[in-house]
């Protein structure tokens, strides 16, 4: 038996892997949606990165995180190119939610460990993937990243 507009995603179509800032679980909702639960750990920060065709949200359900994102970053090629760059903080905790559109490059520290849901769509279904990362530099389990846009 099945109701019309009820998706059932078997557990076995998620992917789970250890990351320098955590564990994060993959799963396919659906042909429009994608999420990925995290457990992030305080002090650590994911890679510098952005996605061409993916928005990029967060919810957070127990962490604080501050998320970093550069303006007008879509032409930058290495670390060095974020340098003269407009970046933005936002600090979100549990209950806020905050989307990220492609093509802008951005990053997280961990304030306070916990959970985070992240959601991803493309305005094109069929570039939505989980390979479309383009990453500027790698995570870290301390908070590196400011030393190393400005020593470029």
């Amino acid at each position: 038996m099945s109701i019309p507009g009820v998706e059932y995603v078997p557990g076995t179509s998620c992917k789970s892997e250890h990351k320098v800032w955590g564990n994060v679980t993959h799963c396919r909702v659906n042909n429009n949606l994608l999420n990925s639960q995290l457990f992030v750990l305080k002090g650590s920060e994911c890679s510098i990165h952005k996605h061409a065709y993916r928005y990029n949200s967060f919810y957070s359900q127990s962490a604080h995180l501050r998320v970093t994102v550069w303006a007008d970053s879509d032409d930058v090629r290495d670390l060095a190119g974020l340098a003269n760059k407009t970046s933005m903080d936002w600090i979100i905790g549990p209950g806020d939610y905050l989307t990220i559109p492609p093509g802008l490059y951005h990053m997280f520290v961990v304030e306070t460990g916990g959970i985070v849901s992240e959601f991803y769509w493309a305005d094109d279904p069929t570039n939505l993937r989980f390979d479309d990362i383009y990453r500027l530099n790698v995570g870290s389990t301390i908070t590196r990243y400011r030393n190393s846009i400005t020593s470029h």
